[in-house]
């Protein structure tokens, strides 16, 4: 994330540089776009592999309570499986949605300055 707002921080303000060439500002363009894409991306597969761990820990939480059954001293642990965790991690507004929301935004606002590069005036 921090190379992604990095990268944005500085390249966004370079392109309102006058003398910069329009070659320059469509290459800068490509790549902010391509960048932006890349990030959202990663940033699905990310929620796509926290869902799967959080599900696998919640599946052997239920296997310690089947245990705890037959054994008086097995753990008792109940974070992935309680109600709480799960209406959490249901929750409409997620980190993980939230920078889809920021990368999205990134990826129109480098689509229409590589358009209106594109097509300027040389």
């Amino acid at each position: 994330m921090q190379i992604f707002l990095i990268f944005n921080s500085i390249a966004l303000p370079v392109l309102t540089r006058p003398e910069l060439d329009i070659k320059a500002k469509t290459i800068i363009s490509i790549v902010g776009l391509a960048l932006s894409m890349v990030w959202f991306l990663v940033t699905i597969r990310a929620e796509q592999w926290i869902h799967f761990w959080n599900g696998a820990m919640r599946r052997l939480e239920l296997l310690d309570f089947d245990r705890r059954r037959q054994d008086t001293d097995a753990p008792r642990v109940a974070v992935f499986s309680s109600l709480g965790f799960r209406t959490l991690s249901e929750e409409w507004v997620t980190v993980h949605r939230i920078l889809l929301g920021v990368t999205f935004v990134a990826m129109a606002v480098w689509l229409w300055l590589l358009l209106y590069f594109s097509f300027e005036p040389r």
